[in-house]
Parts: structure tokens; C-alpha cells; sequence
């Protein structure tokens, strides 16, 4: 089940977990979390503009993050065989638009970002 981030408190309370769990199960992506929530709320007017969601399973946050602007959707979560995080649209079965990983350039990350955010849907 999904649930809703009502603040920038809870966002990077949630980065902060996600960054935690990382270190010991997904080290190649630690500091790529940090950047993608840096690049993420840079193009948001959040919670005005946009809505983040986590998904949450038996009372537990897990690490898949939804963010919605306007009738865009967006999912992150870890990619166990890549080890990576994939960037899909619309949902966790949706297209995969980026894939990052701790390798990736820090201007290429928030540049793929800024693009795919203020694309506007046809």
C-alpha cells in the first residue's frame, strides 16, 4: 500500500532509511539516493506541485517511492539483478526511462532528472 509523504520532513526521513538500508543491501546505490532526492525536490514546488509516495508493507516503509506532478507518475526502486535503481514510468511495471547507480555522474543524474520532469505529457 501506498503512503503519502505529507512533508520535506518525512521525504528525507524516508531518504535518510532508504540511505541506511542501502549501506548494508544495496551499496552501489547509496549515494546515488541521496542525489536522486537532491535532483527530485529541485523540480518540485513540493507539496503544492506534487505528491511522493512510499510503499508501505506490514506497518513497514519498504523502498519504492512514487512521485506525481500533474498527470506524470514516476516510480524509483532498487533493481536487485542491475543493482541499480530504476527510474520507470507511471509504475514498478511501467518503462524504464534511467537506471542509476553510484557511478553515475552527479550533472548527467540531475540533468536526466530535470528533462524527464519538466517534459509535459501529448
Amino acid at each position: 500500500m501506498a503512503r503519502k509523504l505529507r512533508s520535506i520532513e518525512e521525504i528525507n526521513d524516508f531518504v535518510a532509511s532508504v540511505t541506511d538500508a542501502a549501506e548494508h543491501h544495496a551499496p552501489k546505490v547509496k549515494r546515488a539516493v541521496s542525489l536522486l532526492a537532491e535532483a527530485v525536490l529541485a523540480q518540485l514546488d513540493f507539496p503544492r506541485d506534487s505528491v511522493v509516495e512510499v510503499y508501505e508493507r506490514n506497518g513497514q516503509i519498504a523502498r519504492t517511492c512514487w512521485v506525481s506532478r500533474g498527470h506524470q507518475r514516476w516510480v524509483f526502486s532498487y533493481n536487485y539483478r542491475d543493482e541499480a535503481i530504476d527510474l520507470r514510468q507511471r509504475s514498478t511495471q511501467g518503462l524504464t526511462l534511467c537506471q542509476f547507480d553510484d557511478d553515475t555522474d552527479r550533472a548527467k543524474l540531475f540533468e536526466q532528472i530535470e528533462r524527464l520532469m519538466t517534459r509535459t505529457e501529448g
